[in-house]
C-alpha cells in the first residue's frame, strides 16, 4: 500500500494531458501506429458521434476530450506497478485534476463493457468514447488484414464486437455503419502509406469493409438468438440484405 501511495502522490503532479504526449513513444500495433495515433482516431470518433447526434446529450466537446485522455494512465506510475487498474486511474486522475465529472467517468469506464454480464455503459460521454473505442480497434485490425480466424482471435475483435453492439441495443442508439466509414479509416498509417505511393486501396478497402460488417452481422445473430429472439425472424431481417444498422 505504501507503494501505491507513493505512485499516486507522484502521479497525481503530472496533469493527464502532459501524460497523454508520452504515448507516442508506444506502439499499439506494428501495422497501425502508436496509441497516440489510436487516441488520435478515437477522439475524432468521438466527436463525431456526439455531433451527429448518434449519441444524444453528449457535447462533442467533452467527448473529444475524454477520448484525448482516455489511454493516458498506460504511462502513469500506477498502471505501470497494477495494469488491472488502467482506466479506473485515470478516471480517478482526471477527477483529482479538475476535468468535468462526465469527463472523468467515461475516462475510468470505456473499456466497459468487457465479455458477458459486465456493466453496459449509459453515461452519454462514456457511451461515446467506449463505442469509439471499439469501433476503431475493429477497423484498424480489419483494415490491416488481421481478423480473427477460428478460435484464434488475439486481438480480442469477438469481444469488442459484442460490446460495441451492447452499448448500441443497450442505448437504443441507431447507427448506420457505412456513414462512419471515413472516420474510422482515417489516419492508419499503412492506408496513408498506400495514398502516398497511389496505389488503388479503394477496391481491397472494399473487401474488408464487407467483411467487417458480416463479422458484426454474425455477432448481432448469435446476441440476439441468446437474448431468445427466433432464429426466422432473425434470418428475415437479414434477408433484406445491404444491412449496416
Amino acid at each position: 500500500l505504501s507503494d501505491a501511495r507513493f505512485f499516486w502522490e507522484q502521479d497525481l503532479k503530472v496533469p493527464l494531458a502532459e501524460q497523454a504526449k508520452k504515448l507516442g513513444q508506444i506502439v499499439f500495433h506494428e501495422k497501425l501506429g502508436t496509441v497516440a495515433d489510436k487516441v488520435e482516431r478515437v477522439a475524432k470518433l468521438s466527436e463525431w458521434l456526439a455531433s451527429e447526434g448518434i449519441i444524444p446529450d453528449c457535447p462533442p466537446e467533452q467527448a473529444r476530450r475524454a477520448a484525448e485522455l482516455c489511454k493516458a494512465d498506460l504511462v502513469t506510475g500506477m498502471v505501470g506497478e497494477f495494469p488491472e487498474l488502467q482506466g479506473i486511474i485515470g478516471g480517478y486522475l482526471a477527477e483529482r485534476q479538475g476535468e468535468p465529472k462526465a469527463v472523468a467517468d467515461a475516462i475510468r469506464d470505456h473499456y466497459k463493457p468487457v465479455g458477458q454480464g459486465d456493466e453496459v455503459p449509459t453515461a452519454p460521454v462514456t457511451v461515446a468514447v467506449a463505442l469509439a473505442d471499439k469501433l476503431d480497434s475493429l477497423t484498424a485490425f480489419f483494415a490491416a488484414d488481421m481478423p480473427p480466424t477460428g478460435s484464434k482471435d488475439p486481438f480480442a475483435l469477438r469481444r469488442a464486437a459484442i460490446g460495441a453492439l451492447q452499448l448500441l441495443t443497450d442505448n437504443g442508439l441507431r447507427l448506420s455503419l457505412n456513414s462512419v466509414r471515413p472516420e474510422l479509416v482515417e489516419g492508419l498509417p499503412f492506408l496513408v502509406q498506400d495514398a502516398k505511393d497511389n496505389t488503388s486501396t479503394s477496391s481491397a478497402r472494399a473487401a474488408w469493409w464487407g467483411d467487417l460488417l458480416d463479422f458484426f452481422a454474425d455477432r448481432l445473430k448469435v446476441q440476439q438468438r441468446e437474448a431468445g429472439v427466433r432464429h426466422d425472424l432473425i434470418d428475415a431481417v437479414f434477408a433484406l440484405g445491404g444491412e449496416d444498422d
